[in-house]
């Protein structure tokens, strides 16, 4: 299975149950800091799903600003490539992969979400995770299929701050992990270089000519 098909079918299609957990990290009121990163991007999402009219360039567009600040596409990028490959390259051929890597995930976003028909996001839980890390667990219920649980690892990020490093899917399959396997042979292959074009040609793909 490739590595759109399974992106998209992690988005949209994969049922996974995850435990029903209390909100810590925060106040009684108040939204966990990690949790409200995650549920500001859900909101912009559904938000771009019902702005009529939109072709996915556009939603690119109104995308790109709140992904780009979700996630840790630097960090993200390093681990799916391993420490080999991206020791042996030069900071020219890192900062193409990364923004190859980052233009990828905000078209596969514009791409799907799109068409609203009542669909929603709930924030079920958050939990300590691994080396300061935070577990938000989210549900997209859909209106005709079962809901699809995701769970964003949330890192630290500057003061304060929280950014997305990875989404596990049915609680313990690493979206990272999988994408790194699919990336193995063209970094094999061709490095860096290569690999960054083939992103760069997935994304262009994802969002050419689409409504």
């Amino acid at each position: 299975m490739s590595f759109l098909r399974r992106s998209l079918l992690a988005l949209l299609v994969v049922c996974i149950t995850a435990a029903v957990l209390p909100m810590s990290g925060a106040r009684a009121g108040e939204t966990d800091p990690a949790a409200a990163v995650v549920e500001h991007f859900h909101t912009v999402l559904i938000n771009t799903m019902k702005a009529k009219g939109k072709n996915a360039l556009e939603r690119r567009q109104i995308l790109a600003p709140v992904i780009e600040k979700t996630f840790d596409f630097p960090r993200m990028t390093r681990i799916v490539t391993g420490a080999s490959a991206w020791g042996e390259a030069d900071e020219a051929q890192r900062q193409r992969l990364v923004k190859a890597f980052s233009d990828l995930n905000v078209s596969i976003y514009a791409a799907q979400f799109h068409d609203w028909s009542g669909q929603r996001f709930e924030t079920v839980g958050v939990e300590p995770g691994p080396r300061q890390a935070r577990l938000v667990h989210t549900r997209l219920v859909l209106p005709k299929d079962p809901a699809v649980d995701l769970t964003y690892v949330m890192t630290p990020a500057g003061k304060d701050g929280w950014q997305a490093s990875d989404i596990l899917i049915n609680g313990s399959i690493s979206q990272l992990a999988t994408r790194r396997a699919d990336y193995a042979r063209t970094l094999g292959a061709g490095g860096l270089d290569a690999l960054s074009a083939l992103l760069e040609k997935q994304a262009t793909d994802l969002t050419k000519d689409r409504p």
